[in-house]
């Protein structure tokens, strides 16, 4: 049955391009991203469902663009609601179609049940692209199925490498043939970056010091912030294509508590990078201890930013090392009583994010941590960011994940 399913469904899948996917949860699984109505094609104008949620994710082959979603659960039924303001096509397991008037419909799906979407038959041909030599991408070092890194020296034995997803290097790894690719800074960030989101419960008004867990090796920072990738080949920003995003966001994040972005305490300047990159990063030394070399972390109107800055303590130093700025990164926050969603949004790699540290800004050390709800349930997901059930699961590598604290462990 699958192998007459896959044939009569090849002219969907068969050379098809996967252009992105977002998941229905507001929580999603570790590596994915929340969909947003944006991010549907036109003609679609929601998606919802019920339950943990569903991937939703557009491919295109040749002109017709095509909407999938699948319910990933192993044992429980969900169901989803599809609203669309233009007729569409429904493809079928037999590969054939059925007409879907404007309007809107709702689908019960068994564990692995589907839908796919024809909405549009003559969708603009998309880029075709060619890989590009090391030369140009190799301060991109991809580590296959890695979203969580062992290393002792950080402080669950672990830490978040490659921004928590394997795919970040998805726009300067490839090019187009034609130097006309523009992506907006929302894509940019997206695209070089990563979100992660925590919940956390203060149990009275009070006002805390944030420390940001953090790691950067020279070996891949002098690389990305000396070079960047090439505005124009590889890529450029909307409405500003000088804008070197790699080059000039390389190792930074903001932090928003309940989605209002906080702006860092203490970092008016951060040091220049060299142009040249070297392994023992001794021009960047000669930097750090010059600060009038060093330049401003400020928007161009002379405000403060709200971007934070990391760099290496020192050049040629590739240690994973788990360290903390001398001085709180986000002084005298004030948290009422009760739960606050707190979101780091990493604008580029290359750095590796560990934990934050919360203190009551009127005691000195780091001690009174507002931590997760420990007593969360437990949550297993494969290395793909799917959800899946550890008695039935086959041996390998699983996350297990318990309020903001997630471990990879072999089954």
């Amino acid at each position: 049955n699958i192998n007459t399913e896959v044939t009569a469904l090849t002219w969907v899948f068969l050379g098809a391009e996967m252009l992105h996917v977002g998941h229905t949860n507001a929580q999603t699984p570790l590596g994915c991203l929340r969909l947003t109505n944006d991010m549907l094609p036109k003609g679609i104008s929601s998606v919802t469902t019920s339950g943990n949620g569903m991937p939703v994710s557009l491919l295109q082959n040749e002109k017709n663009l095509f909407m999938m979603t699948v319910n990933p659960e192993l044992f429980e039924n969900q169901s989803i609601t599809i609203k669309n303001d233009k007729a569409v096509k429904q493809v079928l397991p037999d590969g054939t179609t059925k007409d879907i008037a404007a309007g809107e419909n709702t689908y019960d799906l068994a564990p692995g049940g589907y839908i796919i979407y024809l909405v549009d038959e003559n969708a603009t041909p998309i880029d075709q692209y060619v890989s590009t030599s090391p030369e140009q991408s190799n301060y991109r070092d991809d580590y296959n199925d890695m979203l969580i890194a062992a290393d002792e020296t950080a402080s669950n034995g672990h830490y978040i490498a490659d921004m928590g997803d394997n795919n970040w290097k998805l726009y300067s790894g490839i090019t187009p043939e034609s130097a006309d690719r523009t992506i907006s800074t929302s894509e940019a960030a997206a695209n070089w970056g990563q979100s992660y989101t925590y919940t956390v419960n203060a149990t009275e008004d009070m006002t805390v010091n944030i420390f940001v867990g953090h790691s950067v090796p020279w070996s891949d920072y002098g690389r990305v912030a000396s070079v960047g990738a090439k505005p124009g080949i590889s890529y450029s920003i909307e409405n500003n294509p000088t804008l070197n995003w790699p080059k000039q966001y390389a190792a930074s994040m903001t932090l928003s508590i309940d989605g209002v972005e906080l702006t860092p305490a203490n970092q008016p300047m951060r040091p220049a990078v060299p142009e040249t990159f070297t392994e023992d990063g001794a021009e960047f030394n000669r930097i750090l201890a010059d600060k009038s070399q060093w330049v401003s972390t400020k928007n161009t109107n002379g405000t403060a930013s709200n971007v934070l800055y990391f760099w290496p303590k020192q050049g040629g130093d590739n240690s994973f090392a788990t360290q903390y700025n001398e001085k709180p990164d986000y002084q005298a926050v004030h948290l009422t009583k009760g739960e606050h969603v707190i979101t780091i949004n990493s604008l580029c790699y290359p750095w590796h994010f560990d934990n934050l540290k919360i203190n009551d800004s009127n005691t000195s050390g780091i001690d009174n941590i507002v931590n997760d709800n420990l007593d969360a349930p437990v949550e297993w997901y494969n290395l793909q960011g799917i959800r899946i059930n550890p008695e039935t699961a086959s041996p390998g590598l699983y996350l297990r994940r318990q309020g903001s604290k997630t471990e990879k462990i072999a089954l």
